[in-house]
């Protein structure tokens, strides 16, 4: 409903889509927009691949691609403000130049965390739901092939959100002692509208 929201606002007011931190919100809106349907249509994964062996390999990856493309918009938000705050965005112009930059991270690199499972032909069923299953690579142990079913979590999804959580929580320290080290600049009076 929130996203809803915000993409009919998009449309509809004039000059809130000229507004590169409303852009930013925008895309941010259509990563968690696309999350939310991914998690209503949750279907049995061990039923489903039964029928349809190929389902669950197609969902798994876009259940990825989706969960870091959500990850990666709010940490676009927090450089972007870290960047206004120690100087470097002043103008327009400085976030249009940066927003291809934003939306190259955000959109395009999930895909390059998204697509290791698929080497390994490690998306498919697991358990209620498609995402990572244990690969089967043959000539490898059960204990082997947990092993590889865990560091590929690790590589694909959890050490991206934890890289990304860390600089965020980094970006938000700097901003919040830039505001208490200066609370009369200019920086903190000077509306985000840009």
């Amino acid at each position: 409903l929130g996203s809803l929201f915000i993409f009919w606002s998009y449309c509809v007011i004039k000059g809130l889509n000229r507004s590169p931190a409303f852009r930013m919100i925008f895309h941010l809106s259509i990563a968690d927009f696309l999350l939310t349907i991914n998690g209503i249509i949750n279907v049995n994964a061990l039923e489903i691949e039964e029928s349809y062996p190929q389902f669950c390999k197609i969902w798994g990856f876009i259940r990825g691609y989706i969960s870091l493309a959500s990850m990666f918009w709010p940490f676009a938000f927090a450089h972007s403000m870290h960047c206004f705050y120690n100087g470097s965005f002043r103008s327009q112009k400085d976030w249009k130049k940066k927003i291809k930059y934003y939306k190259f991270l955000c959109w395009v690199l999930p895909i390059a965390f998204a697509v290791i499972p698929l080497f390994f032909h490690a998306y498919g069923a697991s358990d209620i739901y498609c995402w990572l299953k244990t690969p089967a690579i043959p000539g490898k142990s059960q204990p082997e092939l947990i092993h590889i079913k865990f560091w590929l979590a690790i590589a694909s999804y959890y050490g991206p959100v934890t890289i990304i959580v860390l600089l965020m929580a980094f970006y938000y320290i700097k901003i919040i002692r830039y505001l208490i080290m200066n609370p009369s600049s200019e920086a903190n009076t000077v509306s985000w509208s840009l």
